[in-house]
């Protein structure tokens, strides 16, 4: 599945265009997953900006530089390694990457609702809570125009619910709620040790891929230091 969708500013003449492509099947004893997200601003609008080679381009591209030119920006990208490549010993071993930053989150509230200045509020803290709750609702935007719901807390007693429709972590580590929150310039304080257990997770089942490779080589008497290169691209 592919949508490219554009986000006209209802207080400027700039739009955004936010591309999605996303693909997950299971399969008997695997899942074939991936997705890259990202967009761009156009800040000065024209006729002739639909682009659909560039857009094929980062179809047809790798995970790591899709969207790396022309103004475009990633916002994250997630695949398992050698989707469907596997047989009953397969294992969910998870690439992924979180691009979108502070600066990028800011870019996007000012097109489409001009200068960011200070936030209402009766004191310092309703001030700060403000300010998340305007940051991560400008991150929602990019995301439901992809059709893409996550419920991303923005304080210590709320939490992370992704959606239904489309999955954005391979693993139940929340990473990318995580990256929403250093984008929107605050963290909640369980976030470094959730990312800690998140790092812990994925080191966890690259050794049980280890130890299955190592399984096979000692049953067949045969090891192969030539297997392919990870693919990292669709």
């Amino acid at each position: 599945m592919t949508t490219l969708t554009r986000i006209y500013s209802p207080t400027r003449p700039v739009y955004i265009d936010v591309h999605f492509q996303y693909h997950c099947r299971a399969r008997s004893y695997s899942i074939e997953w991936y997705y890259t997200l990202g967009f761009k601003i156009y800040n000065r609008p024209g006729t002739n900006d639909y682009n659909p080679s560039e857009i094929r381009k980062f179809q047809n591209g790798r995970f790591d530089r899709a969207y790396s030119g022309k103004g475009w920006r990633s916002i994250a990208y997630g695949f398992y390694d050698d989707c469907g490549d596997y047989d009953e010993k397969w294992v969910k071993i998870e690439n992924s990457k979180f691009f979108l930053g502070e600066d990028d989150v800011k870019d996007v509230y000012e097109a489409l609702w001009g200068p960011l200045g200070d936030m209402d509020g009766d004191d310092d803290d309703d001030k700060e809570m403000n300010r998340r709750i305007e940051m991560v609702n400008t991150v929602y935007v990019l995301m439901a125009a992809a059709g893409i719901g996550y419920n991303i807390a923005v304080d210590d007693d709320e939490q992370d619910v992704e959606g239904s429709t489309f999955t954005l972590e391979g693993l139940s580590d929340r990473w990318f709620a995580r990256g929403v929150r250093k984008a929107c310039g605050f963290q909640l304080a369980a976030d470094p040790e959730n990312e800690k257990k998140g790092r812990a997770a994925q080191e966890e089942e690259l050794k049980r891929d280890d130890d299955d490779e190592d399984y096979d080589s000692d049953e067949d008497g045969i090891y192969d230091e030539d297997e392919d290169e990870e693919d990292n691209h669709f």
